[in-house]
């Protein structure tokens, strides 16, 4: 903000992060995979103000609180994935449950009432069906998708979103990249009714699956 020739406060903020994770896909047979998977992070947010005019009479109460402060924090994840498919012909159906458990925490803070240390749960079940429209674009078959699913969030802070859980019932259309590999990634687009405790509306999807 400023206050022009009164004074006032000039503010920038930065952000930095850095992620990786690692995932097991293990086939457990009879069409079940189970995918283990642990993801960690660590993120810096630093904030840079300038005070002039009046304005600089407030440093000494914003500065490392409001203004002029850093933080950092780290954020752990381990998660897994249950899923099943089914391949009859043409025709594919597939189940999948997901699961994950989150810690995060601040640490050198410029300030202690900077200080944080949340945990999360999150957790989603998800059923598709495909089959053939007998309709081809580009030369590659079009497949007709059927697709419903319930996500939310568990533990103790769970409704920090103002939403505990959602469910999705949608339809769309898929096709392979290519024309050439038996397993190719196919592109999808999709929509969906979106509904639960504090939650109704529509989404429509672009998106690749492999």
């Amino acid at each position: 903000m400023n206050g022009g020739a009164a004074g006032g406060i000039s503010s920038e903020w930065s952000a930095y992060s850095l992620t990786g994770g690692v995932l097991a896909r293990l086939r457990l047979g009879n069409g079940f995979t189970l995918a283990p998977a642990l993801d960690a992070g660590v993120a810096r947010l630093d904030n840079e103000a300038g005070y002039a005019g009046v304005a600089t009479i407030l440093q000494p109460s914003l500065d490392g609180v409001l203004f002029n402060w850093r933080s950092n924090a780290w954020l752990v994840t381990p998660s897994a994935e249950l899923a099943w498919t089914r391949q009859e012909g043409a025709r594919t159906t597939g189940i999948r449950g997901h699961v994950a458990w989150s810690w995060i925490s601040s640490f050198d803070e410029s300030d202690p009432v900077l200080e944080f240390r949340e945990t999360a749960g999150a957790y989603a079940i998800r059923a598709e069906h495909a089959a053939p429209t007998g309709m081809k674009v580009l030369q590659r078959p079009m497949d007709w998708v059927l697709f419903g699913g319930l996500a939310g969030f568990f533990g103790a802070n769970r409704d920090a979103l103002g939403f505990t859980s959602v469910a999705e019932l949608g339809v769309g259309v898929e096709a392979p990249l290519s024309t050439r590999a038996e397993k190719t990634k196919r592109l999808r687009l999709g929509v969906s009714y979106l509904s639960g405790p504090d939650v109704k509306g529509w989404s429509v999807g672009l998106g690749l699956r492999y």
